[in-house]
């Protein structure tokens, strides 16, 4: 008769071999996917160096937060496959990407007002920007006054706001910022007429 206690051994080990064997195969299939992914990015004229630059903010936020990024609670990030990242990418040719003036915006504007309550955009970041060139420079003007008309000092946003308006009038990011500063200070009216249609371009 068979002991019912070596059958249970038997079960638990045979459901932990599958699970490892799972996670295993988890793993493998993310490297891949990091391999390709990376590929990608180079074929696009994108940096591969982007990648595990990506990876190594997401191992930094698991690290030094109580609970890590979302993604992160259904596909683990081991430092394994960050290193992997990083040594694919270091064998392939490097690439000198110059960000738009729309992506200096869009970060201004994201880590200004969508981080849950939290206003990440920092003196410290714009001051960096206004050392930079043209694009970055805008951009720390922008921040400038998005910073002011998130505290609520709207005279202060709009007069930041105002030189960067009257060079570029048809700047969506721009247009967008002064219509939150018009809804700000009650000047609906306002708010809709900057909103025709023939404005909103987007920067280069």
């Amino acid at each position: 008769m068979a002991s019912p206690q070596a059958g249970m051994a038997a079960l638990t080990g045979t459901l932990a071999g599958t699970r490892q064997g799972m996670i295993s195969f988890t793993q493998q299939n993310e490297q891949e996917a990091d391999r390709i992914g990376i590929q990608v990015l180079q074929r696009a004229g994108f940096d591969p160096q982007a990648m595990p630059s990506f990876l190594e903010k997401l191992l930094d936020q698991a690290r030094y937060s109580t609970r890590p990024p979302e993604i992160l609670l259904t596909h683990p990030l081991p430092e394994s496959r960050l290193a992997d990242a990083r040594n694919r990418a270091n064998q392939m040719r490097p690439v000198v990407v110059q960000s738009s003036a729309d992506f200096y915006f869009a970060k201004a504007r994201a880590l200004g007002m969508y981080n849950s309550g939290r206003n990440q955009l920092t003196s410290d970041l714009l001051d960096q920007w206004s050392k930079g060139n043209v694009r970055q420079q805008h951009a720390a003007q922008y921040g400038r006054a998005l910073q002011a008309m998130e505290a609520s000092k709207y005279d202060e946003a709009r007069k930041t706001l105002q030189p960067l308006l009257s060079a570029e009038p048809n700047n969506a990011w721009y247009l967008d910022l002064a219509t939150d500063i018009d809804l700000g200070q009650k000047r609906a009216n306002d708010a809709i007429n900057r909103q025709s249609p023939e404005k909103c371009t987007r920067s280069a």
